[in-house]
């Protein structure tokens, strides 16, 4: 169950193998609620890794490699 359809960044890729990024955006899925979480932790390490999608655009970049992204 995904909240947005999964990015997929340099599909063509040359580097054997796919990068897999979770927990790459902030959206929740609408049967989700809240999942418990105070609004003021939605831009915390507690509801998504900060940072993990602008690492994954890096590393598809330098490495030439297939990165899918998605948010859960």
């Amino acid at each position: 169950m995904n909240a947005n359809p999964p990015i997929v960044l340099n599909p063509r890729g040359r580097l054997p193998g796919l990068i897999a990024v979770d927990h790459a955006g902030r959206t929740i899925p609408e049967e989700l609620a809240d999942l418990g979480l105070p609004r003021k932790w939605h831009a915390t390490h507690h509801f998504c890794d900060i940072g993990v999608a602008e690492l994954a655009r890096a590393l598809s970049e330098r490495c030439k490699a297939p990165v899918d992204c998605r948010d859960l």
